[in-house]
């Protein structure tokens, strides 16, 4: 994948919330919208991430982007020799949106109109408290939940939900306790058409 030096310089230095990278003639930084979007830290890419790409793809029938944040609410800010390593997983035909968008609200501000396909375990952060007390600051009576979804509905996004093994269970959207008014922002991608019990967590252990 080709990386260019003043593309990382307008991300770190610049006032670039986000730069595309590798196959970029389906969508531009102009035009961010009505994709579906497969968020993660790539740490490392894997067939996980690819096989959910191309079903949610399949499913939707919309043009697939992977997105990397060099920001995140619980480490420090991504290195740019890191953010080079994991760029390097991809291949040019791929299409790679690197952002400093940290959480999903961010996300659905930069690429309105999108899906974003995800595992189970990150659908479940949707709705935990501690993790939008570290990003937003105190906690406020269970009021951040519910105004991160808003701001992800007025963006006209939503989430299309695979299921992941956890503690030895296969867990999909149907284990997850969403409330009624934001059931109308997540759907279900079949275990028919995706499954694979990979994760970067285990892959770096064995490494």
């Amino acid at each position: 994948m080709t990386i260019r030096c003043e593309q990382l310089d307008a991300l770190y230095g610049g006032p670039s919330r986000c730069q595309l990278f590798g196959d970029v003639r389906k969508t531009s930084e102009k035009k961010l919208e009505d994709l579906v979007i497969v968020p993660g830290s790539f740490n490392p890419l894997h067939d996980g991430h690819l096989g959910l790409a191309v079903a949610a793809a399949r499913l939707t029938g919309r043009d697939v982007v992977f997105e990397l944040s060099i920001e995140n609410v619980e480490k420090p800010l991504l290195s740019r020799a890191e953010l080079y390593r994991r760029l390097g997983q991809f291949g040019q035909e791929q299409t790679v949106l690197v952002t400093r968008a940290a959480t999903f609200p961010e996300k659905a501000e930069l690429i309105p109109g999108s899906v974003f396909a995800v595992g189970y375990d990150t659908a479940v952060r949707l709705f935990d408290k501690e993790f939008y007390e570290r990003s937003l600051g105190e906690w406020n009576s269970g009021s951040h939940v519910a105004e991160a979804l808003e701001r992800i509905r007025l963006q006209r996004c939503s989430f299309l939900v695979a299921g992941r093994v956890s503690s030895g269970q296969f867990l999909t959207l149907r284990d997850l306790k969403v409330p009624f008014r934001f059931e109308d922002l997540f759907s279900s991608l079949p275990e028919s058409k995706f499954r694979v019990d990979i994760s970067s967590t285990n892959l770096r252990a064995k490494q």
